[in-house]
């Protein structure tokens, strides 16, 4: 399959905004289809989350969640888990605004810490792929 043309066809590039900064997402239209959320790992982008959507495609509709600083969000100051947590937490409340509620949240590598709030993982479906227990040196 080519992804990029997947992409290019079913995926739209939105951003939101909290306290001066935007966070990209991009998402396939609004359907009544489940809602899942994926966000990457570092140095990660929207794109690295590209070939899992589209296979769940046909299940789902689709938000990709593009962390602080990466692909086309801008930096935001986080120095702590828990600081990344409640960033992802407000992007979630955003994007049900928009959506409904989420139905499941797939979170891969470091984005694994970003949805590990205990309200978050009380009241969705969450699957973490790779999680890291501590971020690298490069973070």
């Amino acid at each position: 399959m080519n992804y990029t043309a997947w992409a290019d066809a079913h995926l739209t590039h939105t951003q939101l905004h909290q306290k001066g900064h935007k966070t990209s997402i991009w998402h396939t239209p609004r359907t009544d289809k489940p809602l899942l959320v994926l966000v990457h790992g570092i140095n990660g982008n929207h794109f690295g989350l590209v070939p899992l959507a589209a296979e769940l495609f046909d299940e789902y509709q689709i938000v990709i969640v593009e962390l602080p600083g990466h692909g086309n969000s801008d930096f935001v100051e986080l120095p702590s888990a828990h600081a990344l947590q409640k960033w992802f937490k407000k992007t979630l409340t955003q994007i049900e605004t928009s959506y409904d509620t989420t139905a499941t949240i797939c979170a891969h590598s470091f984005g694994c810490s970003a949805v590990l709030d205990n309200q978050v993982l009380k009241t969705r479906k969450v699957f973490l792929l790779n999680p890291v227990p501590v971020p690298s040196e490069l973070y």
